[in-house]
C-alpha cells in the first residue's frame, strides 16, 4: 500500500486545486443518495459521474389492497409513532450526472453558506471530505486528476504527473480517513502555511 505525506505550503496548480473543489462539491451533492461504486471522470472542465446509489425517500402508503410483497416488505419496517400510513423504503437509484463549472461553482457556494453557519469541524466521514482528500493528495504531487472510482472498501484515482506520465493509486478506506486524521493535525500545528485551508479547498 503507497504512503501519501500531505506537504503544507507544497507549490500547486490552478489545475489540481479546482480539482480538490469541484470533488468536495461533487461529494456533497452526491451524499444523499450514499454512492456505490462511484466512478468521476474530468473530461475537459467537466465532471461525469456514474454509479449506483440508495435513495431513502421512496415510501409506501399503507394500503388495504397492497401486493404480498409490499406486505412482506412493510413487516420488516418498525413502525414509528404517529401517523402508520406512510412507510420508508431506500432503493437502488443509478447515478449518472454531469458538472460544469457553473454547477462546481453554485453547489460550493450554497454548502459555503452552510459551513459558514455551522462551524466547527467537517465530518471525514462524509462523501465531500472522503473526495477532497484524494484532491489533495493529487495537488500535493502537482499532478493533474483524470479519474476517480470507488469500491465498497476502497477509493483509487488516476493522475498525470508534470512529466505527462499517468499513475494509478488505490487507498482503503481506512487509511484514506487517517490521511485525513493526519492531514488535520498538520492544519493546527501548519496554520498559516496550510494551502488548502487558504484556498478554501
Amino acid at each position: 500500500m503507497s504512503t501519501f505525506i500531505l506537504t503544507p505550503g507544497a507549490t500547486t496548480s490552478s489545475d489540481s486545486e479546482r480539482s480538490a473543489r469541484a470533488l468536495r462539491a461533487i461529494g456533497q451533492d452526491l451524499a444523499h443518495l450514499f454512492p456505490e461504486n462511484l466512478e468521476i471522470e474530468l473530461v475537459g472542465d467537466t465532471y461525469i459521474v456514474r454509479g449506483q446509489g440508495r435513495d431513502n425517500t421512496v415510501q409506501i402508503t399503507k394500503d388495504l389492497n397492497m401486493g404480498w410483497i409490499q406486505k412482506m416488505l412493510r413487516s420488516f419496517i418498525p413502525k414509528k409513532s404517529g401517523d402508520d400510513s406512510i412507510l420508508p423504503l431506500s432503493r437502488s437509484v443509478a447515478i449518472d450526472r454531469t458538472y460544469k463549472p457553473a454547477d462546481i461553482d453554485r453547489i460550493y457556494g450554497l454548502h459555503s453558506v452552510a459551513r459558514t453557519r455551522l462551524g466547527g469541524s467537517p465530518d471525514l466521514h462524509s462523501l465531500g471530505e472522503r473526495l477532497r482528500t484524494i484532491g489533495r493528495i493529487v495537488l500535493s504531487k502537482q499532478a493533474q486528476l483524470l479519474k476517480l472510482f470507488s469500491h465498497n472498501d476502497s477509493l483509487g484515482f488516476q493522475y498525470r504527473d508534470s512529466k505527462g506520465e499517468v499513475h494509478t493509486e488505490e487507498l482503503s478506506h481506512l487509511a484514506l480517513y487517517r490521511l485525513q486524521q493526519q492531514y488535520f493535525s498538520q492544519r493546527e500545528t501548519n496554520r498559516d502555511k496550510d494551502v488548502w485551508e487558504e484556498n478554501d479547498l
